[in-house]
């Protein structure tokens, strides 16, 4: 989940809670319960990309995704943004 705007919280699987805001990729990591709930103020946008797990895994094992970090913060990037919307094109 790449949050666009606005803010919230991510539990992982762990229970630890997080607090996201715009420019945070939240990593749901394959067999793991977790939750995001947006603060109530309407602002919320995302983009998301659900994937296999074997994909996962090879993201991971490429060191494309930081398998040890739940929320990444690349900040908000517009050459990311236009990846993310080429992907849902």
């Amino acid at each position: 989940v790449y949050v666009l705007r606005g803010s919230g919280s991510f539990t992982g699987g762990d229970g630890r809670e997080h607090r996201v805001e715009a420019g945070c990729v939240i990593q749901h990591r394959p067999g793991e319960r977790c939750s995001v709930v947006p603060d109530g103020d309407g602002r919320w946008a995302e983009f998301f990309v659900v994937a296999p797990v074997e994909l996962h895994g090879a993201l991971t094992a490429m060191g494309s995704l930081d398998g040890g970090a739940p929320v990444l913060r690349p900040g908000v990037d517009a050459g990311l943004i236009a990846r993310c919307e080429a992907v849902f094109e």
